[in-house]
């Protein structure tokens, strides 16, 4: 019992450092986009060729700009797409609470990479396992296995959209 709860306890907190970490970039972002011009003028000032680099910086804040549009849409779509499928797993006997939030959880995630998804579908299989044992954890791992196979899928049509677009 005391393993599960030290594991439980580092989930716990490894969820609640990633949301802190999203919660600093998106400030950041937010911050260099009211201010893009000064901090593209600062920077641009720095250099050897001011009008080169500030063209530049400009190009760079667009792409970044089309790559967080891509990652917002993705978010989106973890979180539509858990959301369905927790609705149609109840069909079949598995109905969790506050799907809307597990949901909501695993969309969020999806900003971290390689370890988001992974991260967003631990409150769903735990709420499951918790709920409905192991058939509750076998039908929430599948759904996020084909959610996760589908993102897959389009992940590089928007990001190709997102990132290859110029100014």
């Amino acid at each position: 019992l005391k393993g599960l709860s030290w594991i439980a306890f580092e989930a716990v907190s490894a969820f609640f450092n990633a949301i802190s970490q999203i919660l600093i970039v998106f400030t950041l972002a937010i911050f260099f986009s009211f201010e893009k011009e000064k901090v593209v003028y600062t920077l641009a000032t720095l250099s050897q060729n001011p009008r080169k680099t500030a063209l530049k910086l400009k190009k760079l804040y667009y792409q970044l700009w089309e790559w967080l549009k891509g990652q917002i849409l993705l978010g989106v779509f973890i979180w539509l797409a858990v959301y369905f499928g927790l609705r149609t797993l109840a069909l079949f006997g598995i109905n969790l609470e506050n799907k809307w939030t597990l949901a909501l959880i695993a969309g969020l995630m999806e900003f971290i990479p390689y370890l988001g998804p992974i991260l967003g579908s631990l409150p769903a299989l735990l709420v499951g396992t918790l709920f409905y044992g192991f058939t509750g954890f076998l039908g929430v791992w599948a759904l996020f296995v084909i959610v996760q196979q589908v993102e897959g899928w389009i992940v590089p049509i928007i990001m190709n959209k997102a990132l290859w677009v110029s100014p």
